[in-house]
This record gives structure tokens, C-alpha cells and sequence, in this order.
């Protein structure tokens, strides 16, 4: 036996540190693989909502009596519809925490009721938040009459997102703030029956002329496209592939010391 060999400083790993490095290296590269993974579900969701908005770019838009019984599947293909109706202005919801050129505002939502009797949501467009939190924005432009509208719009149904709490808050002056889109919560304030969805009063590629219309702020995928996805999934994929890189060569220099230890034995 080669007498400085029992100075290495460099042993063998034991049978739980092996356990400890293989397996942490395994959680890892699933965790990255799965990341990597979902961003590129997500690119193709993206690359989906957004075939789904040209597709309804060019249909034509029907009735909006006529999706009531499948309001949800028109709102899964972003259907386009028409409708008539009045506003009802007394009762107007702000829908907070919404972004617009980089600044934080509300888009206005009105509740319209149709030629038919139906009443739905009708989002007006996005507005500035103002000097101060605690004062709301005036709303009632264009509105305040019982003039009759012929619109368009696109049924939608918001995700809730990472919202939590009331989807209304508890005050007794409208409008009120809106944090997320929960029909039931917003049917019991404004004590009416409403269509389950809200209506983007934007023609898409269109501009909308009307003394109610604010800034249209709207957009399917609600934040980034999916190039920005595929981006992330890059990332993901780097990092796993520099783990397995330093975990071979982790691995391979172990080896070799360990081949070195059992020839200095000989």
C-alpha cells in the first residue's frame, strides 16, 4: 500500500451522499425539464387564443341572442356578436389593477340591456387611475341618456388569475371597484340577472367612435405573446442541460479519483 494514501484528502463518497447528489440531481432536472415543458404548452395556447382571434376578426358577427344557450363555448372561440339595447349606467363596476402603455388604471365596465331583455357586461375601455386611489374616476360619458346602440363586441370570459378576496368591494357608492370577474358576486350587487360573461365592445382592427368608448386595452392572450414563452422555455432548457453538463463532469472526475485511489493500493 502506498503510504501517502491514507493522507488523500479526497475519499469516496458513502452510500447516502451517492443517495443525496443522484437523487437531488434528479428532482432537478425533472423540475427544469417540466418548466421548460409547460412554457412550450403555453407558447402553443398563446399561438391558439390567438388563431382563434383572427378567425373571429373575419366571421361575421350574429346576434347575441343567439349564444345565450352556449355562452360559454362563444366565449372559448371569441365570438363576435351585434346587439341593441340601452345602457344602464346607475350601477358601473371598475375593474382594477388593469394596465395600459405601462400605467395602472381600471377598465369600465357597464351592464347594457339588449332589445331582447337579456342583460350582459359590456367593458367600455380602459382609464387612467388618476392623482388619487381614493377618488374614482368619473364614468358616465355617453351613457347617461336612453339612447338606443347598435353594437359589436367579442364574448370573453377573464380568467380570475392570481386575484383573491371579494370580487366586489364592499361599498355603498358606484361605481364599485371589481377585482375579478365572478358573475354570481357581480349579479347579487347589481341585483339583476346577468349574461355569465362580459362583452369587449372592440371591433377587432377596427376603431370604435363613440362618445362612451374609452382606450380599447384588450387582448386575448391578457399579457405576453408566445414568443416570450419560447423564450422562458430556452431558459429552462439551458439550465438543464448545464446541470446535466456539471453533474457528468462531477461525476467522471469522482471516478477517475477514485481509479487513482485503487492504483496507489496496488
Amino acid at each position: 500500500m502506498n503510504a501517502d494514501s491514507s493522507n488523500n484528502p479526497q475519499r469516496p463518497r458513502s452510500f447516502v451522499q451517492s443517495l443525496i447528489v443522484h437523487g437531488a440531481f434528479v428532482l432537478i432536472s425533472a423540475a427544469l425539464l417540466s418548466l421548460g415543458i409547460w412554457q412550450l404548452n403555453r407558447a402553443e395556447e398563446k399561438r391558439t387564443l390567438l388563431s382563434l382571434e383572427a378567425a373571429s376578426s373575419a366571421a361575421q358577427p350574429v346576434p347575441m341572442k343567439e349564444i345565450l344557450n352556449d355562452v360559454g363555448g362563444a366565449a372559448s372561440i371569441y365570438a363576435r356578436v351585434s346587439l341593441s339595447g340601452v345602457w344602464l349606467p346607475e350601477k358601473q363596476l371598475l375593474w382594477d389593477n388593469r394596465i395600459a402603455a405601462g400605467k395602472a388604471g381600471y377598465e369600465v365596465i357597464t351592464p347594457f340591456q339588449s332589445d331582447d331583455g337579456s342583460i350582459v357586461l359590456l367593458n367600455r375601455g380602459w382609464v387612467p387611475v388618476g392623482a388619487s386611489r381614493s377618488i374614482l374616476p368619473e364614468v358616465g360619458d355617453g351613457v347617461a341618456d336612453a339612447q338606443v346602440w347598435q353594437l359589436q363586441g367579442v364574448v370573453t370570459r377573464p380568467s380570475k388569475g392570481l386575484a383573491s378576496g371579494p370580487a366586489v368591494e364592499a361599498s355603498e357608492q358606484w361605481p364599485k371597484r371589481l377585482q375579478y370577474l365572478d358573475y354570481e358576486a357581480i349579479a347579487d350587487e347589481l341585483k339583476l340577472d346577468i349574461v355569465p360573461a362580459l362583452i369587449q365592445t372592440r371591433l377587432l382592427g377596427a376603431k370604435i367612435e363613440a362618445p362612451w368608448h374609452y382606450l380599447a386595452n384588450w387582448e386575448p392572450t391578457e399579457s405576453f405573446g408566445p414568443s416570450r414563452h419560447l423564450g422562458y422555455a430556452v431558459q429552462w432548457f439551458a439550465l438543464l442541460i448545464t446541470l446535466i453538463f456539471l453533474y457528468l463532469w462531477y461525476e467522471i472526475r469522482l471516478f477517475r479519483g477514485a481509479e487513482k485511489d485503487t492504483t496507489s493500493y496496488e
